[in-house]
C-alpha cells in the first residue's frame, strides 16, 4: 500500500509539484503567518501496557485511518495534509503538533487519535476526533467525539476501518466545523489540466514499470507465515492467500493485484526488492517492511512506463496543488522533520 494502492498518487507528478513549490517557498518568518489550511495529526495512545506486536498493530492501524481520513479531507476541497506522530501518549504528541502548527501556520488541526486500553478485566479500543482552530495565541476546541469498541472477538471481527471512517466523516461533515476552511484555495480545473500537460512533457523516457501483487500483514511473523505457505510442497495460491489474509482488503479482492509501478513510485525498501529481480516474474524473496506493514510481493511482469491517464490522477493532482498553494514545499518539508 502506497498511501492507498488502488487509487495511487503518481509520485513522479507529486515530486515535480514539490520541486515547483520549492522555488517560491517562504522563509521561516513567513511560515508562521496564519494560513487557511487543515493539518491532520494522526496519533495513538495506550493504557495498561502493550506488547511490541500490539504496538506495531496500533501504529499500522493509525497510519491506515490517517490515509483514509486524509482522502476525505482533500476530496472535500480542503487544503489538507497529514503527519503521523509516532509517540505513545497525547502529552508528547500535543507538543509536536504545536511545533508543526507553528511551522506550517495552519490554523485548523484535526486530531485523529487511535486509543487502546488493556487490563486484566478486558479492555477497549477506539478513536478520538478533535478539531481545533487557532484563535489568538492558543487553539480552541470546536469539535470532539469519541468512538469506543470492546476487545471481544465478535466486535473485533465485525469492525471495519472503512465503515468507521464513513461514520466519523459523516459526523464531522454534519458538524460543519470545517466549512470555513473549505474552498479557501480554489484550484481551477483548467489549471489542473495545464499542470498535468506540463508535467507530461517532462515524463522520463526509457522508464520501466512493474506489475505487482502483494499480501500485506501487520507483523513480520505473519508475513513470514504467508511466505512459507507459498513455498510449501503443496503451495497455496497467491491470489487465494491475498483474498483470505491480506490487510489491504481492496487489493485482496483482486488477488493482491496493486497494478503497475515505477521503482520511484515505491517505498525505498519495496523498490530495492523489486529492482533486484531485474523484471523477472516471481516472488521478491523475503517480506519487505514499509510504514504500512509487511509485504509479501510478487512481480508479475515488466513494461515501458507510460503517463497515467488524467482522469486517474486529476483529483490527487488538484489536492497537491491546493496544499502547495497554502503551504510552500520547503515549509512542509521542515514540518515533516518535526513529526
Amino acid at each position: 500500500m502506497i498511501r492507498r494502492y488502488p487509487n495511487r498518487l503518481v509520485r513522479l507528478l507529486a515530486a515535480a509539484l514539490l520541486a515547483a513549490g520549492a522555488g517560491t517557498a517562504a522563509n521561516a518568518a513567513d511560515a508562521a503567518a496564519p494560513r487557511r489550511c487543515v493539518l491532520l495529526a494522526s496519533e495513538y495512545e495506550t493504557q495498561g501496557g502493550a506488547k511490541a506486536d500490539v504496538l506495531d498493530s496500533l501504529r499500522w492501524n493509525t497510519r491506515l485511518t490517517r490515509a483514509k481520513m486524509l482522502q476525505r479531507l482533500q476530496a472535500d476541497g480542503l487544503a489538507a495534509n497529514a503527519v503521523f506522530l509516532d509517540v505513545d501518549g497525547r502529552v508528547a504528541s500535543t507538543a509536536r503538533v504545536a511545533r508543526i502548527r507553528q511551522i506550517t501556520g495552519c490554523d485548523t488541526v484535526v486530531h485523529l487519535r487511535n486509543v487502546l486500553w488493556m487490563s486484566s478485566m478486558g479492555g477497549a479500543f477506539g478513536f478520538d476526533i478533535v478539531v481545533e482552530r487557532t484563535q489568538g495565541d492558543s487553539p480552541a476546541t470546536l469539535y470532539s467525539r469519541q468512538y469506543r469498541y470492546g476487545l471481544d472477538q465478535p466486535t473485533i471481527a465485525a469492525f471495519s476501518y472503512d465503515a468507521f471512517i464513513d461514520t466519523a466523516w459523516a459526523d464531522l461533515r454534519e458538524a460543519t466545523v470545517l466549512d470555513a476552511d473549505r474552498d479557501v484555495t480554489t484550484i481551477d480545473a483548467t489549471k489542473v489540466r495545464a499542470e498535468y500537460d506540463r508535467l507530461a512533457a517532462t515524463w522520463p523516457k526509457n522508464l520501466k514499470e512493474y506489475h505487482l501483487r502483494h499480501i500485506l500483514r501487520e507483523t513480520e511473523s505473519q508475513a513470514n507465515a504467508m511466505e512459507a505457505r507459498l513455498h510449501d510442497p503443496n503451495p497455496s495460491a497467491f491470489a487465494t492467500l491475498a483474498a483470505e489474509s491480506s490487510n489491504d482488503k481492496e487489493s485482496g479482492a483482486r488477488g493482491g493485484d496493486i497494478g503497475w509501478y515505477t521503482l520511484s513510485q515505491l517505498p525505498a525498501a519495496m523498490a530495492a526488492a523489486v529492482g533486484a529481480r531485474g523484471g523477472q516474474p516471481g516472488l521478491v524473496g523475503q517480506p519487505v517492511h514499509t510504514e504500512q506493514g509487511w509485504h509479501v510481493i510478487e512481480v508479475l511482469g515488466e513494461r515501458p512506463s507510460h503517463l497515467p491517464a488524467f482522469a486517474d490522477v486529476s483529483e490527487r493532482l488538484a489536492a497537491s496543488m491546493r496544499w502547495n498553494a497554502a503551504v510552500p514545499a520547503a515549509t512542509w518539508a521542515e514540518a515533516q522533520r518535526a513529526q
